[in-house]
């Protein structure tokens, strides 16, 4: 865990200074820049670190390689690939999509985020970073995601979200989930619905329904996965039932703090002109925020559903920041940050450590395939 703690370290150290210029500033954007290179480095240089390092990637490369091909494989993935077999070197693999990945994300955190050096430590200690050492492909396509939706929030650049969500289906064809989220806030901005705390009731309620009609939900999902390429998954503990109560417990936490501070926040102030309506920021992040507690919950009926929501947890990265700089100050921010950073390390420890999800541990470098770190 040294080299993952030392990464941290430097990255925070560039973080923190880029802090105290201006985001026009030319240092600003080169320190931002060497902020981002530990994460880049540690994950492009890596050697055997990830589940589905050898399992997935390591071996469809050698299966191309042979002249053979990879029919569940993604064709944007499949251009890194074959860009990897011109240099006769599977390491390239790592290397651009560690590059894509990193860059994406840093120029969000820096880019939109009100606190960039929260944000790079809920990145860390929020298990984002280990996951994506692992499931590389869908990092891609959730860091193509959230640039894409964060630039459209801002800058309202449907365009650009519309380019970037193409070449994200193309990396990982589960990010077709993201399209309902305009659709719902469609809705939402139609009917006026404003954020309250019967959102909260609503999933409990759901996640009581998604136990009474688990047989219901089961057979909807094998049978859309029949028609996918995922159809593999069906023979695969992908399709167990698993609601893993540590990630649904922290992620139903900061839905609930999105929402109190939200209304709190917002309760005294009244709409005189009611056709000026708007779907605030603020709402855009609970709605994501909803979204991730919702497929964490669906994950009681089928675990393969887990996956879908790392498209919208990684939001947190941004989300969490705006909420903390935006609504408090003094000593309940700095509270705020304390028990927030607390409950992420324990968490980080507990499943990355302890028990070394997503197999990080120990590492290895590309350079030196002998030397490990524990």
């Amino acid at each position: 865990m040294i080299i993952y703690i030392l990464m941290l370290i430097i990255s925070l150290f560039f973080a923190y200074f880029a802090s105290k210029k201006e985001k026009k500033d030319i240092f600003y954007i080169f320190l931002a820049f060497m902020s981002c290179v530990p994460f880049f480095l540690v994950a492009a240089l890596r050697y055997d670190v990830g589940t589905d390092y050898m399992y997935r990637y390591v071996s469809d490369y050698f299966t191309l390689f042979n002249g053979g091909d990879v029919n569940n494989l993604e064709f944007g993935f499949k251009i890194i690939d074959y860009i990897s077999l011109e240099f006769n070197n599977f390491y390239i693999i790592f290397i651009i999509s560690s590059a894509l990945i990193y860059y994406f994300i840093f120029y969000c955190i820096f880019k939109y985020s009100k606190n960039p050096v929260l944000s790079i430590l809920i990145f860390f200690l929020g298990t984002f970073y280990f996951v994506s050492l692992n499931m590389v492909r869908q990092y891609i396509s959730i860091s193509l995601i959230l640039l894409g939706y964060t630039h459209y929030i801002h800058n309202k650049k449907y365009l650009l979200f519309i380019l970037l969500f193409f070449v994200a289906f193309l990396m990982h064809t589960i990010s077709i989930v993201f399209i309902p989220i305009f659709l719902l806030e469609r809705i939402i901005k139609h009917f006026k619905i404003k954020i309250d705390y019967k959102y909260i009731f609503g999933f409990l309620l759901l996640l009581v329904f998604s136990f009474a009609y688990k047989d219901l939900f089961i057979h909807t999902i094998e049978y859309a996965l029949k028609l996918t390429r995922f159809r593999s998954y069906l023979n695969s503990d992908y399709i167990e039932p698993d609601l893993q109560i540590i990630p649904f417990t922290i992620n139903f936490a900061l839905l609930f703090f999105m929402i109190y501070t939200f209304i709190k926040n917002n309760q005294t102030k009244k709409n005189s002109k009611k056709n000026n309506y708007t779907f605030s920021i603020d709402e855009q992040y609970i709605l994501i925020q909803s979204l991730a507690v919702l497929f964490i919950v669906l994950g009681s009926v089928m675990s393969i559903i887990l996956r879908i929501s790392y498209f919208f947890t990684i939001f947190q990265i941004i989300s969490i920041p705006y909420f903390i700089e935006k609504y408090y100050n003094g000593k309940i921010k700095k509270y705020a940050v304390i028990i927030l950073i607390f409950v992420l390390t324990i968490t980080c420890v507990w499943t990355h450590i302890l028990h070394d999800s997503d197999e990080i541990l120990p590492y290895k470098s590309i350079l030196d395939t002998e030397m490990t770190f524990k």
